[in-house]
């Protein structure tokens, strides 16, 4: 059975257009993204199976929230989108209506393919007016999408590093935190909100975990809330790590 570091060469091959930030170099992929070691690949009962709860890969995504010039605050958690090649096909707007579609607020949803980001603008017709800018950094936000279409990832952790440590926003994010998506061909849509929690022994009282397994695919998705901004900033940063436990083609 060929090992992870093989799939992601298929995969890298196979997306070579929008999957540039792939180094085909020893296994190892550029950016934010880490295999497990040979030592880890080596030691398995199973040829090409992982030790449950091991982590074959990780990779940092970040969220930054701002205020459209000329608008207001819109006093909302808001989500950001991440998985289910179907709905990339019109950039999410689709699935992120359905999303917030009880909140009366409107997104529309645009590439930034120079800054390697995706723009979810909201706007709550009260004159509030935000952006959630989600991007990639050194590793291919557009690559990662699209190459679900053929690959699953099941995500072990879902690291959310929120941009504060006030106990009352805090507790306001977390009714929201995490949802659950998935968005079939024929766009049959339901969701599920998942409950997130703070780090154990963690100090950064900013910091949560989901540990519940998380699969992400042509279908699936999980949109992540971003706390919404308090009434002294115009803009805030939200870190989102993905703990990639398993990846496999569909």
């Amino acid at each position: 059975m060929k090992n992870l570091a093989d799939k992601y060469i298929q995969l890298a091959e196979s997306q070579q257009e929008q999957m540039e930030d792939f180094a085909r170099i020893g296994g190892i992929v550029r950016g934010n993204m880490s295999l497990g070691s040979p030592a880890v690949l080596l030691n398995q009962n199973v040829p090409g199976d992982f030790p449950t709860n091991s982590m074959v890969g990780n990779i940092g995504l970040t969220v930054t929230r701002q205020v459209i010039p000329g608008f207001g605050l819109i006093n909302r958690n808001l989500p950001v989108v991440l998985g289910s090649a179907f709905s990339f096909a019109d950039f999410f707007n689709f699935i992120s209506r359905k999303i917030i579609a009880s909140a009366g607020i409107i997104v529309n949803v645009f590439p930034d393919i120079t800054n390697n980001a995706l723009v979810f603008r909201f706007t709550d017709g009260f004159g509030g007016g935000e952006d959630l800018i989600l991007s990639g950094g050194n590793y291919s936000l557009y690559g990662l999408i699209q190459g679900l279409y053929n690959v699953k990832a099941t995500i072990e952790k879902l690291r959310i590093s929120l941009p504060t440590e006030d106990n009352s926003r805090l507790n306001a994010w977390q009714r929201d935190g995490l949802k659950l998506a998935t968005l079939s061909w024929l766009s049959a849509f339901n969701d599920n909100p998942v409950t997130v929690s703070r780090a154990p022994g963690q100090f950064n009282r900013a910091i949560y975990d989901n540990n519940i397994p998380i699969e992400i695919s042509n279908s699936q998705s999980v949109a992540v809330f971003i706390p919404a901004l308090p009434s002294t900033e115009l803009s805030e940063v939200t870190d989102i790590t993905l703990y990639f436990s398993k990846i496999q083609r569909i």
